[in-house]
């Protein structure tokens, strides 16, 4: 009785849950079909197709030898030592590695991002700079698709609003869940520095709807007069 096998696609080692002879060969089976069911490893689902297809014999994958037991194949499978079957053996375990490598990157890009929203907030710009220098997206990071220029200028922080916009994907005229921009945050919260920084910007949409007020209503409402045109509307000094 076999100790244990191998997975011909995989690490995986099937031991035997028996003292059946065949028990082995069986959780090899349910492992090789579990794993190449729909949506499943490649590897495995190449090999579920080619040794389960007839019930009398057994194809190999790579190279389409037929032999009359599934065990046949499989020995045979893990044991050829040509390139095309060493390529086939070795397919899972880069498809593995690729798959995690994915997740790191996702990982660190997640924590960049939330690492220059939560710098942003907070008015740290030296932070701001290191993580954009470090490739942190300039608009994302914040929920209801807040951005960190929309929450550094939202609280007044023109220096980080500075470094934002010298960034050269930053996105000026980007909305949040509710319609807003950077611009129309500044002017909701008075941050009278911010809101003539943002103006100096060429392409800066000064006619935003955010909220069901224009950035000139919003202005007034905040006590901010900005020296301006935002629409038809001209408009005098700043002041608060």
């Amino acid at each position: 009785m076999a100790l244990w096998i191998n997975c011909p696609a995989c690490p995986r080692v099937l031991r035997p849950k028996s003292f059946d002879p065949e028990a082995c060969w069986k959780s090899l089976k349910q492992h090789v079909k579990h794993l190449g069911g729909h949506g499943g490893c490649l590897s495995h689902k190449r090999i579920s197709e080619a040794m389960f297809q007839h019930p009398s014999r057994a194809t190999c994958p790579v190279c389409c030898e037929v032999f009359t037991s599934f065990k046949d194949a499989v020995v045979h499978l893990s044991s050829a030592q040509d390139e095309a079957h060493a390529a086939f053996r070795a397919l899972e375990r880069r498809q593995r590695e690729e798959a995690r490598t994915a997740r790191e990157e996702a990982r660190t890009t997640l924590t960049r991002a939330s690492g220059l929203y939560a710098a942003a907030k907070s008015g740290r710009t030296d932070a701001v700079r290191t993580f954009l220098c470090d490739g942190a997206d300039p608009n994302g990071g914040g929920e209801d698709g807040f951005t960190p220029l929309m929450t550094a200028s939202e609280a007044g922080h023109e220096g980080v609003v500075d470094v934002l916009l010298s960034h050269g994907t930053c996105k000026i005229n980007q909305r949040n869940h509710y319609g807003q921009t950077a611009l129309c945050l500044a002017a909701i919260n008075g941050r009278t520095d911010v809101v003539l920084r943002l103006l100096q910007c060429e392409g800066v949409d000064v006619e935003c709807v955010g909220g069901g007020l224009s950035v000139a209503e919003k202005a007034r409402r905040a006590s901010l007069l900005c020296v301006c045109r935002v629409s038809s509307v001209c408009v005098s000094n700043v002041y608060l």
